[in-house]
């Protein structure tokens, strides 16, 4: 499906406003309330929106401490079940909120989100450095958010 300036905007603005009444979503991008609910239907079946969600705040939450987890896992003494089960048990673990698998020195990189130092710390002891393979673990916490967008450019 290509995507024309009318499909385009109406994404743009649903990522900015997942809530957007039809009405007022319609009046934004030039159309009647029909085909703009049409159109969002056919956006979705395409697969062009995966899900709406609610954005939390992290303060209001209690949850301000972003923490980046870089892991190398003993490969030579490390089978590949382990590793599966490794993948298993990160996407358990409801503080890791992001996890990739890496080229290069890491092989995983995880974005945690914590209360404190003191709870990162708990986790990444007693959570962590028991999952199978690891064998190395370096945690980098980002002093300032520069920049924070969940809007992919269309």
């Amino acid at each position: 499906m290509k995507l024309d300036n009318i499909d385009k905007r109406i994404l743009r603005i649903l990522q900015r406003e997942g809530n957007i009444q039809n009405n007022e979503l319609a009046k934004k991008v030039g159309l009647s309330p029909s085909p703009c609910l049409r159109r969002i239907k056919i956006l979705e079946d395409a697969g062009f929106i995966k899900q709406y969600v609610a954005l939390l705040d992290k303060k209001t939450i209690n949850k301000q401490l972003i923490v980046y987890v870089r892991i190398k896992i003993d490969i030579a003494n490390t089978s590949s079940a382990a590793i599966e089960r490794f993948i298993y048990e990160v996407k358990l673990l409801s503080q890791i909120q992001e996890c990739y698998v890496m080229a290069g020195e890491n092989d995983f990189l995880l974005r945690v989100l914590c209360t404190d130092l003191e709870e990162y710390r708990n986790f990444q002891v007693n959570t962590l450095a028991l999952l199978p393979g690891v064998c190395n673990i370096k945690t980098e916490i980002p002093l300032q958010v520069v920049k924070w967008t969940t809007e992919i450019d269309i």
